[in-house]
């Protein structure tokens, strides 16, 4: 039996219960079983028979449980996508998106394009370079008009802007990649005997890279803590503290980049 419902609902914040409640209040008394449901899993817990005890209960209006439990998946699922609408600067970039792509089915230009900026104002301020792209593919069907190009200028310069922010995800992915690899090597070898040469003969390069070859402070992120890691493999402790102490001013001074997670 299928008891993702059961888990999604006992792992919900105090914060996303109360938005859920809020925003399902007014339910129609035909539309309400879920909600008994819900409040009966949040009751008794993660018992899988919560299902069989409301079906089988006297004057139940439960006849397609499944139903119900399909139904209250989803009204939490997008629930919980308001909820990250309203506040988080990534998903506030993706509804606008959203937005855009709808006002451009609708040939109202212009408005696209004003919430278009907005959008890409903000993923550069917290460096979402994934959605840039997304952004970019939207700025570059503006440039078109019933598939004739209107804006030929404004298309040669989002090619290179899509560019480089390729170059840019590239950078992140070598980092991550190098990442990796340090976890991999600290648990197939004793760290007090860790060896550069070792490193390198492994994974056939070396794991430092220079400074002036970080593209961003999401990569800067991964750097400095590669370099902690690199500090440790040629036991240089004074050094890794160095790069540490640095990782942590990086996350104070760019919060909006860094969750807490």
């Amino acid at each position: 039996m299928d008891n993702s419902v059961n888990k999604l609902v006992l792992k919900l914040s105090k914060s996303e219960k109360e938005f859920f409640s809020k925003h399902t209040k007014y339910s129609k008394k035909g539309d309400s079983n879920y909600l008994k449901l819900y409040n009966s899993i949040l009751k008794n817990g993660s018992s899988t028979d919560i299902e069989n005890d409301m079906k089988f209960e006297k004057n139940s209006s439960f006849k397609n449980i499944s139903l119900d439990k399909e139904i209250l998946l989803e009204k939490i699922l997008i629930s919980l996508i308001n909820q990250k609408f309203e506040n988080s600067f990534t998903w506030k970039i993706q509804r606008d998106i959203h937005y855009s792509q709808i006002l451009i089915e609708k040939e109202l230009f212009s408005k696209a394009q004003k919430i278009i900026n907005r959008a890409k104002k903000t993923a550069y301020q917290t460096e979402e370079f994934e959605l840039i792209l997304l952004i970019i593919s939207l700025e570059i069907t503006l440039c078109f008009k019933h598939c004739f190009i209107e804006n030929y200028q404004k298309f040669l310069e989002l090619q290179n802007e899509r560019n480089k922010i390729f170059e840019i995800l590239n950078n992140i992915q070598q980092l991550l990649l190098i990442k990796t690899e340090y976890q991999q090597y600290q648990f197939n070898d004793y760290i007090d005997q860790t060896d550069l040469k070792n490193f390198e003969k492994i994974y056939g390069h070396s794991p430092f890279i220079p400074e002036e070859n970080i593209l961003s402070n999401r990569a800067k992120s991964i750097w400095l803590y590669n370099n902690f890691f690199y500090s440790y493999i040629i036991h240089d402790f004074n050094l890794a503290f160095h790069y540490h102490s640095k990782l942590y001013d990086l996350y104070k001074e760019y919060p909006k980049l860094f969750d807490r997670k």
